[in-house]
């Protein structure tokens, strides 16, 4: 069985979904924002 992921991360929410080969969604998520120019990066 082949797995999609699929991220959208921005300045202030960060949203991932996981499906199937059908498009069905299997998981989903939210978070806070993802982009390095906003949050700043990591050393």
């Amino acid at each position: 069985m082949v797995y999609l992921a699929g991220v959208d991360g921005g300045a202030t929410k960060t949203h991932c979904v996981i499906s199937d080969e059908q498009g069905n969604i299997l998981s989903e998520g939210f978070s806070g924002g993802s982009n390095y120019q906003v949050i700043g990066e990591e050393a």
